[in-house]
């Protein structure tokens, strides 16, 4: 199950691409703070608000909207890992309904293969938008960050920050373990608790660098996809 992965890395990654203060007259959903359309904003609170209201959302209004309106509408906590971040993103970028009509489509039940799927439907999707032209290549450079990294939670591997989490927790449970040995055994307490110390570093060491020789294959793999991708949005532009 995912709900392990909401609201962190899925959130973090939607927000970081969101941005910020938007009101770009290009954009149909018009004036936008952090993902958050001021329609949106208004249907949350359920009167009018106005623009300065909108900019000055709080978090809490923030965190509700996205878990509610988004999250939640997708079923997040029990989709699985790598899918659950395109279907967030998506039912963000595009709305849920378009998000749980693709995933009802989607003709592959293992997840790596389901982030591909998804993310070539929602490259499609985008190139047949009438903005295309102007929002396509920041639209593609998302895609390609979302799909790397759907496809790094979809194989297991840790995200960095959530493994030194993980190595801090062990680390913690193991040196609480020597403690409570070095009180109840006789002997040497000093050099038992150096050897449960030496254990966890050396599990933790390993348990980074098999983490990274793995984010750095798939940052390699991705890197290819986005040049392609940047590649086909020249060729439109020229055309």
């Amino acid at each position: 199950m995912s709900a392990a992965n909401y609201p962190s890395p899925i959130l973090d990654f939607t927000l970081k691409y969101e941005g910020g203060w938007s009101d770009d007259p290009r954009d149909p959903g018009g004036a936008t703070m952090k993902g958050v359309t001021i329609a949106t904003y208004a249907a949350f609170k359920g009167r009018a608000v106005g623009k300065a209201e909108l900019r000055a959302i709080p978090d809490t209004d923030l965190f509700a909207i996205y878990r509610g309106g988004y999250w939640d509408a997708v079923d997040g906590d029990v989709l699985p890992a790598g899918p659950d971040l395109c279907l967030f993103d998506i039912a963000v970028n595009s709305g849920p309904a378009r998000a749980l009509s693709w995933w009802r489509a989607c003709p592959q039940g293992e997840p790596v293969a389901a982030v591909t799927w998804l993310c070539a439907r929602r490259r499609a999707f985008w190139q047949g938008l009438k903005t295309f032209t102007t929002f396509g290549r920041g639209w593609f450079a998302r895609g390609a960050a979302c799909e790397a990294l759907a496809l790094t939670i979809a194989a297991g591997a840790a995200a960095p920050s959530v493994l030194a989490g993980q190595a801090r927790d062990a680390a913690r449970k193991t040196q609480g373990a020597a403690a409570g040995a070095a009180a109840t055994t006789a002997g040497t307490p000093i050099a038992a608790t150096q050897t449960a110390s030496g254990w966890v570093l050396a599990a933790m060491l390993a348990a980074v660098a098999l983490a990274l020789a793995f984010l750095i294959h798939h940052a390699l793999a991705q890197r290819a996809r986005a040049e392609a991708l940047n590649a086909t949005i020249g060729l439109g532009e020229q055309s």
